[in-house]
């Protein structure tokens, strides 16, 4: 909800898929920010370097978060070592000038391929 009111799409890119794979289903995102998630980090190890390659080569990030970390009180952290979320704790009680409505895309998820390419599909 929170990528939405800033508008944004979440698009999931699951760390058990092929390294190739996940390079396509970047390609066809072409994301602005990335979300690494710590526990998926530590159950599947860092991304590949095929696809840490394309991504420094092909996409155009604004920003990444390298480990996000839900807390046990409920809050979240952000970085390896430091918490780069921190000095954005302010733009909480911020409204975004951003509206929702129905023509608005919050998911994106993948088609598997089997007919060639994944393709997108909004959600």
């Amino acid at each position: 909800m929170g990528a939405l009111k800033a508008g944004a799409t979440v698009s999931v890119l699951d760390p058990q898929y092929p390294p190739e794979r996940q390079k396509v289903l970047l390609e066809v995102a072409n994301p602005r920010f990335l979300v690494c998630i710590q526990r998926a980090i530590d159950e599947f190890g860092e991304l590949s370097a095929l696809v840490r390659d394309f991504v420094a080569d092909r996409l155009q990030i604004k920003s990444t978060v390298p480990a996000l970390q839900l807390l046990d009180d409920g809050g979240l952290k952000g970085g390896d070592g430091q918490d780069v979320l921190a000095p954005h704790a302010s733009a909480r009680v911020q409204v975004p000038d951003v509206v929702v409505g129905p023509d608005s895309i919050p998911t994106l998820s993948f088609t598997s391929g089997s007919e060639g390419r994944p393709k997108g599909v909004q959600g």
